[in-house]
């Protein structure tokens, strides 16, 4: 069937295939009737009516999935810092960065990170971040997927805008970068040592 139920659903051993969805009033009438003989196949998320939940089967994809990003509001909103600290628990220190490079310019938080994050445990680095963030009601800004950027060599700034230029053009740059950071080059550059050229 596609899209609505037109046929007769009476043989008690034959399964219907539904292609489409059901509204939750349509939920509730057809239910009584073709209860363990109907499959409906949809894209769409599917509500299904109070009281029903155990007569109707969901596949794994289409259960709505627990947000697991409480911790994000918590640390940028809440007041009470012992309550944010607790739910803080196991979450990464990175991706928790990600989350306050975006929302929280302070850069004295960022020297307390940097003298504790890889020296001691998460722990100390978690503890500084759930402390030092003061909680404001204001809209959480999410990190954004950087698409296509190359990492730059830990030769050159993390914000250096030219490098890839400098690679391109120097070889004695490129030659250095080849040596210890080969996954590093940019795309166009060759991966073998090239010869350096001198003046006499």
């Amino acid at each position: 069937m596609y899209k609505n139920i037109d046929c007769d659903l009476s043989d008690k051993d034959t399964t219907y295939i539904l292609l489409g969805s059901l509204t939750s009033k349509e939920i509730k009438e057809w239910l009584p009737l073709v209860s363990g003989k109907l499959v409906v196949e949809t894209t769409k998320n599917v509500s299904i009516p109070k009281g029903l939940e155990d007569n109707i089967i969901l596949d794994k994809s289409m259960k709505p999935k627990p947000s697991n990003y409480r911790w994000v509001k918590a640390l940028f909103s809440w007041t009470d810092r012992r309550r944010v600290h607790k739910i803080m628990k196991g979450v990464p220190v990175p991706l928790i960065m990600s989350f306050v490079k975006q929302n929280n310019d302070d850069i004295e938080l960022y020297r307390r990170i940097s003298r504790t994050y890889k020296h001691l445990s998460d722990d100390y680095s978690n503890a500084i971040l759930c402390y030092a963030i003061k909680g404001e009601s204001k809209q959480v800004k999410y990190p954004k997927k950087n698409k296509g950027e190359s990492k730059v060599p830990s030769i050159f700034r993390t914000n250096e805008r030219h490098w890839e230029m400098l690679v391109k053009y120097d070889v004695n740059v490129a030659n250095l970068i080849r040596s210890n950071e080969s996954a590093s080059l940019p795309k166009g550059v060759k991966k073998r040592r090239q010869k350096v050229t001198k003046w006499l």
